[in-house]
């Protein structure tokens, strides 16, 4: 689902002539057995502080597609 949302997001852009970004990030850890739909409280620890950076770096972009640095 993350892959077609990205999609759709790049599509509508160009439709509209915009800018547009999108970071998928998936993880897994093979060796250790962890896959992408493998919960624990640090996982969710992690995925909190990668949202916030995600954020950040959307934010950052588009302050500097407008100018404003």
């Amino acid at each position: 689902m993350l892959i077609f949302e990205s999609a759709v997001t790049l599509a509508a852009a160009k439709k509209f002539n915009k800018k547009a970004v999108s970071l998928l990030i998936l993880s897994d850890h093979l060796l250790k057995g962890d896959t992408f739909y493998t919960y624990t409280k640090e996982r969710e620890e992690l995925e909190a502080e990668i949202d916030k950076r995600i954020r950040d770096i959307a934010l950052y972009l588009g302050r500097c597609s407008q100018g404003n640095r």
